[in-house]
């Protein structure tokens, strides 16, 4: 049984049971790596006496035992002081009790995102420049070593956040920038509401449920901070703990899952007020004795993806204390936003956002944003209504999405992201064109814990014109990913200005159709409650067309998230398809022709079309029988 399960450092690994006992883990290792690329070699292999299964004698997911990192083979000391320090970063980001020098990055369940950290942990430990390119191509620890010797000495690190002293009122970080201008243009607007949402099986205490939500904006300061300006200059001003009260709102909850998440869709759509806070609402409804829905909803400026998992975390932590009689402390010389506000702001105007703004003037120049243009006439007033469209790669298609882009030497996140492109390209007919991006931008030490707004936006080109196979594509746009992290930092606003863009205003100013990729937030058992996250998204359209994927334990959920005042339904269900046909071709067959992949995205369009069609034809055809049964002429007076 292999499944994905969460890691310490973030992401998920898969992890091997294997029973019975007596199971030779090198061996069994070995011969996976003969016959399987790096990131399908389980990171963890555990025999077990038995597999557990349940009553219906299907193995047990639930029962089997949380297992620690292990090494991928027998455990070789790291030898000489790069070797050892290079272990001890690994250890750290990727959650290793001990790292040898023969592991492997990727085996260790590495990914993108955990690359960057380690690069960032390089340059300020070792003061050397690694690049992630290198580190893809030298996956295994003894080998980035040598080829880290010969890394040319690095600049400065990123914003050093212990050389920042501030109080409790500061300045905006770039990020929030923007988003208290948006705020201020429009202060009903929901589309950067952030809402999660949970069902709770199991005895749930209401009280303690709102001493956890208390509890939660006084350990993370962001949560009770509110937004101000004084002389046309934005500051943001941290209240003391237990300053902010926070109430557990009631919610009515009645029906299905679908009447579920229209409940917490319609608790998301209320606008927060930046000026007095709080930025943070939770919810929850009775649905039966022993199943609550819970709905968690932060403003964007305080919060990110990242930092739902963050408040996820200690949400919980802090139920399982409050039962106890215990208070969750926030930890001891942990890290401020205020103080990477300030540093962020320091390091970037002492050259570097110069540097990475002509690194992106030349990596964009002769591409334009996709142009997806809207299918439905402008209305006078813009609501941005959300609608979405979807579908879901099963265990199979996803383990064999992992395999083709290992073998690459590429992620799932760049695989799925050139498929997209290409059935984009396909149905626009653009050749060379960018689309926007989501980075964690969680590089920093001291970071990864905070609640805050940290996420960048990035433009990233790609050429279909240049890519005569599915292989070449990868290549391209895994080059393409890998050099934009060197550039990840420049703050979203001045990209557009070094762009020069003038498009679409402050809404979209740079493009309209975005891809991003992101772990789902873990359902887990915990304080006798039996957790299970329920998919909620706002009410307002942030771009055009938003196209998500979301990796969980045993699938990827892909979600197109667009304005309905731009296209059809009908429309975005086909692209929702069209989309799925070239992952499913360029997963089996990377070395497929692209006109092969854009031939897979328009053979899924007219299927659609035809379905469409003949549904409406099923429609006028029941509609004229029965006029005939009542014996109306169409067009009759009635």
């Amino acid at each position: 049984m292999v499944v994905a399960a969460a890691q310490p450092s973030g992401g998920q690994r898969l992890v091997a049971y294997v029973a019975p006992l007596g199971v030779q883990v090198p061996a069994l290792r070995e011969a996976l790596g003969r016959s399987l690329p790096d990131y399908m070699v389980p990171a963890v292999i555990q025999p077990l006496a038995a597999l557990p299964l349940n009553a219906n004698g299907k193995i047990d997911r639930k029962a089997l035992p949380a297992v620690q990192a292990e090494a991928s083979q027998a455990y070789a000391a790291p030898q000489g002081e790069i070797e050892q320090a290079l272990a001890r970063i690994w250890a750290v980001v990727l959650g290793a009790e001990r790292v040898g020098r023969h592991d492997n990055f990727f085996v260790l369940g590495g990914h993108s995102l955990l690359a960057t950290r380690i690069t960032a942990a390089v340059r300020a430990e070792l003061g050397r420049d690694l690049k992630l390119e290198q580190l893809f191509a030298c996956p295994r620890l003894d080998l980035l070593a040598q080829a880290l010797e010969a890394a040319p000495a690095a600049g400065r690190a990123g914003p050093r956040l212990h050389e920042a002293t501030v109080g409790e009122q500061g300045e905006l970080s770039y990020a929030q920038q923007r988003l208290w201008f948006l705020w201020k243009l429009d202060p009903s607007g929901t589309a950067m509401n952030i809402p999660m949402a949970f069902l709770l099986r199991g005895p749930l205490d209401l009280d303690t449920l709102a001493a956890a939500a208390q509890g939660l904006i006084d350990r993370h300061e962001m949560l009770r901070t509110v937004f101000g300006e004084d002389e046309g200059r934005a500051w943001q001003r941290v209240l003391p703990a237990g300053a902010m009260a926070l109430a557990v709102d009631r919610c009515a909850v009645s029906g299905d899952r679908d009447a579920w998440q229209a409940t917490a869709r319609q608790y998301a759509a209320r606008p927060f007020d930046l000026a007095n806070g709080p930025l943070l609402r939770v919810g929850a409804g009775r649905i039966d004795s022993d199943t609550h829905l819970l709905i968690v909803v932060a403003h964007h400026i305080v919060a990110d993806g990242w930092s739902s998992k963050v408040m996820l975390r200690d949400f919980l932590q802090g139920y399982d204390a409050a039962r106890k009689g215990r208070r969750l402390e926030a930890p001891m010389g942990a890290a401020r936003y205020l103080a990477y506000a300030a540093a962020q702001r320091r390091w970037l105007d002492e050259g570097e956002s110069a540097r990475q703004a002509e690194a992106w003037r030349a990596e964009l120049a002769g591409f334009e944003p996709l142009k997806l243009a809207p299918e439905l006439p402008p209305t006078a007033r813009r609501g941005h209504p959300l609608r979405t469209a979807g579908f879901e790669l099963d265990a199979a298609l996803t383990a064999r999405i992992a395999r083709t882009a290992g073998e690459a030497r590429a992620t799932p996140y760049m695989l799925l992201w050139a498929a997209t492109a290409a059935a984009l390209a396909a149905r626009t007919g653009q050749r060379r064109f960018y689309l926007g991006t989501d980075v964690a931008n969680r590089e920093t030490p001291g970071t990864q814990g905070m609640v805050g707004f940290f996420v960048n936006q990035l433009a990233l080109p790609v050429d279909c014109g240049a890519a005569a196979t599915g292989a070449a594509l990868l290549a391209q746009v895994r080059h393409t990913v890998l050099a934009a992290a060197s550039r990840q930092d420049l703050p979203f606003d001045r990209l557009v200005a070094a762009l020069g863009s003038r498009d679409r205003g402050g809404r979209a100013p740079l493009f309209q159709v975005k891809v991003i990729h992101q772990d789902g937030l873990p359902s887990v058992d915990v304080a006798g409650l039996e957790l299970e996250v329920v998919p909620v998204h706002g009410e307002e359209a942030e771009l055009d067309l938003i196209v998500s994927y979301i990796a969980l334990p045993d699938r990827i959920q892909a979600t197109l998230l667009y304005d309905a005042e731009c296209f059809e339904a009908a429309s975005m269900d086909s692209l929702a398809g069209e989309i799925a046909a070239v992952i499913l071709t360029l997963a089996n067959d990377v070395a497929a022709s692209l006109r092969t992949l854009e031939d897979a995205a328009r053979a899924a369009r007219q299927r659609a079309t035809d379905r469409f069609a003949g549904e409406r034809d099923a429609r006028l055809g029941a509609l004229r029988d029965g006029l005939k049964r009542r014996r109306i002429r169409p067009g009759a007076a009635q």
